[in-house]
């Protein structure tokens, strides 16, 4: 056979191993409840066997499947001797308010572990909170402002500058002098402010030495005369006397899943979440608000439309669980694509490779979490929703106590209508595009409120399922693959990147092209047939068909004289061929 002849039979087997490997990849998605159902084994299957497991795997695996002989040793022993809390070595807020998380779920009573995180909780540190006071029609006005039992006056100058004594709770010069600073003394009292005219008021804070203001979004006016009331509630939780921020954000979760009020930790993370990325907090602040740029950086942080990594790579399951559990109650393809990615990758055994314990129960509790023995009710399977609490409020529904829903959302009593991308004047961006501006969820999913633009850089990195860094860590190689920074090298997962499938198709890849090659001579008939440069008619040696045949048009004779040669190779050496084809293919 010709070099050309080989290539094609090369190039047809890749083209049916792509076909066979996109079939695979279908079947994937298809099979989803297979698939799942088998991760579900997996990490049954390692707790039952391993003899190392960890609180973090104990209480994420008990978020997964419920209460387990393995896991419930596992957190038993690993709690403080005098305080629900947890681990012994050292209370911590972050592992004791994912115990509650967990326990609530399985419906065991988490009041004791409430009690410890209330005495966890202080002042908010890194924040400086300041009052404002607004005259309506910016003339001169004279104030008086009273905490407690201290009452003092102030001015409010015509250009908005306050002036005066503003007393023991107050200090002058915030914002060039427009605001009075709070001092943490007076936080959680009651602030009474009166002018002779008509005013408003309100509360703002900000990082400390930051240049990012944050509103609280409560302002309060009233006639000249007349009296408005502010309170500044700002705290944290606390590990080891500092203000923990990872903590905070697990501690609000509990808190909230409790049955309490976590606004007053709200300013604490909002204002510090720039200095935290490593903990992913928009994940959090995205369920707590539903604010559009929280959905933004979530969205926009997916890698290759797979995954989410923020950090090392050791972090990519449980970074991909936090984003799944955040974008849970929306239509963004994100999510599907995730899903669909991990589905992807499991192993035949159904486990994820490279991902521990916690990190394979968490990725299920976020993407497919079932209901586990002793857990409350199922807020989506009561005919209710899990929604953010503001869309929810927004919507006119109210919270529905005694169902479960994850991480901050709440049970609403009305299923929250999603708006078009279109009612919000935005886009729908391919695959292939950027969007230059803010996103937003939208029935269709992640809706563009910008441009829709071609992707300016070609990441090749990532196409290929690695991710660009400094240098490659632990479970990771080095790949040649090209990124768009010269400085970083490619780096891939050491193994999992290719399932049992792909290998296997593979294999009867290369053993049809060597097939191909041994059988040369006798498939050249039908490589002939192909090119059109043999003819299917019978091959006649006199005149008249063969019985049975069916002849449309005159009959048609060979030239006088002329014998056409029988092709090489009979149709018994061919049946042969074929024969140890179907056997290989068994």
């Amino acid at each position: 056979m010709s070099k050309r002849g080989l290539y094609i039979i090369l190039i047809f087997g890749v083209v049916l191993f792509m076909s066979l490997a996109s079939a695979a990849g279908n079947a994937t998605i298809a099979n989803s409840g297979d698939l799942v159902a088998k991760a579900y084994s997996c990490v049954t299957n390692k707790i039952s066997t391993s003899t190392g497991l960890g609180l973090s795997d104990a209480i994420f695996g008990s978020l997964a499947i419920g209460s387990n002989t393995a896991l419930d040793s596992v957190i038993a022993s690993s709690k403080d001797s005098t305080r629900d809390c947890w681990p012994n070595s050292g209370c911590r807020v972050k592992e004791s308010a994912q115990v509650a998380l967990a326990w609530s779920r399985e419906g065991k009573p988490t009041a004791d572990i409430k009690t410890f995180l209330n005495g966890q909780i202080d002042i908010a540190t890194g924040i400086d909170w300041f009052l404002q006071i607004d005259i309506t029609s910016r003339d001169k006005s004279t104030c008086s402002i009273k905490v407690g039992d201290e009452e003092k006056a102030i001015t409010i100058n015509t250009d908005q500058t306050i002036s005066g004594n503003p007393g023991t709770c107050f200090v002058l010069g915030g914002n060039q002098g427009f605001w009075l600073k709070v001092k943490t003394n007076c936080y959680d009292k009651d602030i009474s402010i009166s002018c002779d005219r008509d005013f408003v008021t309100s509360t703002l804070y900000e990082r400390t030495n930051g240049d990012v203001v944050f509103l609280t979004g409560n302002t309060h006016s009233s006639a000249a005369s007349g009296t408005t009331s502010e309170k500044v509630t700002s705290n944290c939780f606390l590990t080891n006397a500092k203000c923990d921020y990872e903590g905070t954000l697990w501690a609000s979760v509990a808190y909230k899943q409790m049955g309490n009020d976590i606004s007053g930790f709200m300013p604490y993370l909002l204002a510090l979440s720039d200095d935290n990325e490593k903990y992913f907090p928009e994940t959090f602040l995205y369920m707590a608000t539903g604010s559009e740029g929280y959905y933004t950086k979530i969205v926009q942080s997916q890698i290759n439309n797979q995954y989410w990594q923020l950090t090392t790579p050791d972090l990519k399951f449980y970074h991909t669980a936090l984003a799944m559990m955040a974008l849970s109650t929306s239509s963004a393809a994100e999510l599907d694509n995730a899903k669909n990615y991990l589905l992807g990758i499991l192993g035949g055994d159904g486990c994820w490779a490279n991902a521990n314990v916690r990190d394979s129960a968490f990725l299920l509790y976020a993407g497919w979490p079932k209901t586990v023995g002793g857990a409350a009710s199922s807020c989506d399977g009561a005919g209710y929703s899990c929604e953010i609490p503001t869309a929810c409020t927004d919507a006119g529904g109210q919270e529905k106590v005694g169902y479960e829903c994850a991480g901050l959302l709440k049970c609403c009593s009305v299923i929250v209508p999603k708006k078009s991308c279109t009612s919000q004047n935005g886009n729908l961006c391919g695959i292939s595009q950027d969007c230059t501006g803010a996103t937003a969820p939208s029935a269709e999913g992640t809706c563009c409120l910008g441009t829709c633009v071609a992707k300016t850089t070609l990441n090749v990195c990532e196409t290929y399922g690695g991710t660009c860094r400094d240098s490659c860590g632990s479970g990771e190689t080095e790949s040649p693959e090209s990124c768009p920074d010269a400085s970083q090298v490619c780096c891939m997962a050491s193994s999992g990147g290719i399932s049992w499938i792909m290998i296997i198709l593979l294999l009867i890849l290369i053993a049809l092209v060597v097939l191909g090659i041994i059988y040369r001579n006798k498939l050249r008939p039908y490589w002939l047939i192909l090119k059109g440069r043999l003819s299917t008619i019978p091959i006649f040696r006199g005149r008249g068909a063969p019985a049975g045949a069916v002849q449309r048009g005159p009959p048609r004779y060979p030239p006088s004289g002329y014998a056409r040669p029988a092709a090489r190779g009979t149709s018994s050496d061919m049946e042969e061929t074929l024969r140890k084809l179907r056997e290989l293919a068994r």
